[in-house]
């Protein structure tokens, strides 16, 4: 089965953690993508939507624990048998925005940042973020019609982000 990375067929008030990889083991349990490596949300039971390819929705109870090397497991509540977990390999696996724990201040989730605008402390516009790379130091990608620009997230790289304003403005 083909994986779509597209977010396109995820409702617009659920958020998509990453989606089931293939199979582990004899006893249902799946591998998972998430597309925050770093993430831990999913390590405590959580109530979720698992999205096939046609977009129909089902929730389940999943939890996630890490596996051999970099491999996420997860044990999905009902899915008892390597055949049942077969039949969930690509499906996203989301939550309604909702339903997330409220973050700190200086926190946000992925997804309010994408699709914020980026301007210069002057108020120029630079574009939007368009993707967030997980690695040692996060990385927001902001694309307009010219550039390109690789905003690292540090206290020293971004000066402020407002959920409210929607905007993001970056040390120049």
């Amino acid at each position: 089965m083909q994986v779509s990375k597209s977010f396109s067929d995820v409702p617009e008030d659920h958020v998509c953690f990453g989606y089931v990889s293939g199979i582990f083991g004899v006893k249902g349990e799946v591998r998972i993508f998430l597309y925050n490596s770093d993430s831990r949300f999913l390590f405590s039971p959580r109530n979720v939507f698992l999205i096939d390819e046609k977009g129909i929705q089902a929730k389940f109870r999943i939890k996630a624990r890490t596996g051999a090397g970099k491999k996420v497991i997860a044990r999905i509540d009902g899915v008892e048998s390597r055949e049942s977990a077969r039949e969930k390999i690509g499906y996203k696996i989301t939550m309604l925005k909702n339903h997330l724990p409220v973050l700190p201040p200086g926190e946000w989730y992925h997804h309010q940042l994408l699709g914020m605008k980026v301007h210069t402390e002057s108020g120029e516009p630079l574009g939007e973020i368009v993707e967030i790379v997980s690695a040692e130091t996060e990385i927001w990608i902001c694309e307009s019609a010219e550039e390109t620009i690789y905003i690292p997230y540090t206290d020293e790289d971004v000066l402020s982000v407002s959920l409210i304003d929607g905007i993001v403005v970056p040390d120049e």
